[in-house]
């Protein structure tokens, strides 16, 4: 167990770390005297324990997020043509970017993640519902399969989506499932 001593206390004159892809960082607890790895690539904290071995738990999670690159792709999407071959059911790539907060982020280096499209508006917008290999909280997940494979919609991050978002297409959702999905978020938004 560790004494939860803050490890970064406010500071009148602190900056902002940067640290590169496969960096790292040791910090010491002030009380404790355990020391903390931080490694940018993984974005995990690990304890070093005696022996000078890192225990294999994570004990905690910090996020680093690359607005700048997701800038710069944006301006790119912002310049192509719209995208006018999408239709409710089908699943695409679509570049949701780096978002602020608990909104849903993209993945890899195309800031994309797997997004269902949920209702078609015109050939410029639509609503979008984001795709996960993991559900949690059944209220705010529905599940549902791609090629025998199970995948969850998030209730929660229903997004309008410009058409230029669109990567790629994946597939298409079947008929009950995506009937299904509907009915969740119209009941949703009640």
């Amino acid at each position: 167990m560790y004494c939860k001593e803050d490890l970064n206390p406010p500071d009148e004159n602190e900056q902002e770390l940067t640290l590169a892809p496969g960096d790292s960082i040791d910090l010491k607890c002030p009380r404790c005297k355990a020391v903390w790895k931080f490694w940018a690539s993984t974005q995990l904290f690990h304890k070093l324990i005696k022996g000078g071995k890192f225990n294999e738990k994570p004990l905690g999670r910090v996020t680093i997020k690359d607005f700048d690159g997701w800038n710069e792709i944006k301006k790119s999407l912002h310049a192509k043509p719209n995208n006018l071959g999408v239709h409710e059911r089908e699943i695409w790539w679509t570049s949701f970017g780096v978002n602020v907060g608990v909104e849903i982020d993209g993945k890899h280096d195309a800031f994309e993640r797997p997004s269902l499209i949920l209702r078609k508006f015109n050939r410029q917008m639509t609503w979008a519902l984001p795709i996960t290999s993991i559900g949690k909280d059944r209220r705010f997940y529905e599940k549902f399969l791609l090629n025998g494979k199970e995948y969850f919609v998030v209730l929660t991050q229903l997004r309008t989506i410009s058409t230029k978002r669109f990567i790629r297409k994946i597939g298409m959702a079947s008929k009950s499932d995506f009937e299904r999905i509907v009915e969740k978020a119209t009941r949703f938004l009640k």
